[in-house]
């Protein structure tokens, strides 16, 4: 028993140990030694990224299908034609991806690196950013008038609708499904 006690006041208690080894794990990357870097200020130029990745994607597929259609893309630019359905459809399919892609990738990302290095909490608050900014996104198809032509509007703003929610979805469900994992182990480890 002495030999027990002598370990323990050397080393301390075995809870003392699994806190120090949990905090020393969570150091061993840069993510876990700069976690309010990683995860508060990072959603912001990674969502950015994926935004500005999706969209130099949409214009080069854009420009793509119209090489493969033989210009029938651009066969519309120098008349008042309206739009064909093939344009039409090209620019929804665009305007899907470029409204869930970037903050599903996003999201993702941040979800995953909590789980790696052992932060979930700042993996959830990083989550919540990127449901932020997928609510404060809107992206816009304008129909074509008689006096204009039709255009595709990105921003930012406050209108929330049913639009910018189902955008948040699925960084909205990570977050939730972290927050879930993370209310689970520390049910575990009190039992």
């Amino acid at each position: 028993m002495d030999a027990e006690q002598i370990v323990n006041r050397r080393l301390g208690t075995p809870d003392n140990l699994a806190a120090v080894a949990k905090v020393e794990f969570q150091r061993r990357t840069f993510t876990g030694r700069h976690p309010i870097l990683t995860f508060v200020a990072a959603p912001v130029v990674v969502v950015a990224g994926a935004m500005l990745a999706v969209v130099l994607l949409a214009i080069f597929s854009d420009w793509l299908i119209d090489v493969v259609a033989n210009g029938s893309l651009t066969a519309n630019d120098s008349t008042n034609a309206p739009p064909s359905a093939l344009e039409s459809g090209v620019v929804q399919l665009f305007n899907v991806v470029v409204r869930f892609v970037p903050f599903a990738l996003s999201a993702w990302l941040f979800f995953r690196l909590g789980h790696q290095t052992g932060h979930r909490t700042w993996g959830i608050i990083a989550c919540g950013l990127v449901a932020v900014a997928a609510v404060l996104f809107s992206s816009v198809i304008n129909p074509p008038t008689a006096e204009s032509r039709a255009s595709w509007c990105l921003g930012l703003g406050w209108k929330i609708g049913l639009d910018q929610i189902v955008q948040a979805g699925v960084p909205l469900a990570l977050m939730v499904r972290m927050f879930w994992q993370t209310s689970n182990c520390t049910n575990e480890i009190a039992t």
